[in-house]
């Protein structure tokens, strides 16, 4: 599927993410509607180099450059939170080197994103 406006999810914020062709037909009457709210546990969204991507965006990735804010190094895996027009997100990285205050290209793996009917909490 192309990048029709059918093929793509805007947040509340306007962040703009590919809808996945395996859930287009799924999220499609869903179109529009207000009240979603878009989820993507941490673990999936992760360094862009560290999966492979590289940078390169595609109909199941979306790419973020992220301001980090918060670091939390948990030993095996480091939290890192940012915010997009004033959401806080969280994803999750290999142990390194990052600090608050750097940039770092992160991979959404949208095959992995839900959106909740925010009346019913519901997975639509």
């Amino acid at each position: 599927m192309g990048r029709t406006p059918a093929s793509r999810f805007a947040s509340p914020t306007r962040l703009r993410c590919p809808v996945p062709p395996a859930r287009a037909a799924r999220y499609r009457p869903h179109l529009g509607r207000s009240g979603l709210i878009f989820g993507l546990r941490p673990e999936h969204l992760t360094e862009a180099r560290a999966n492979g991507h590289n940078g390169a965006a595609g109909p199941s990735i979306g790419l973020i450059d992220a301001a980090l804010e918060v670091t939390e190094p948990l030993r095996m895996e480091t939290l890192v939170l940012f915010s997009i027009a004033g959401t806080e997100i969280c994803g999750c990285v290999h142990p390194s080197d990052v600090r608050p205050g750097t940039r770092l290209p992160l991979a959404a793996q949208l095959d992995h994103m839900h959106l909740i009917d925010e009346a019913t909490g519901r997975v639509v």
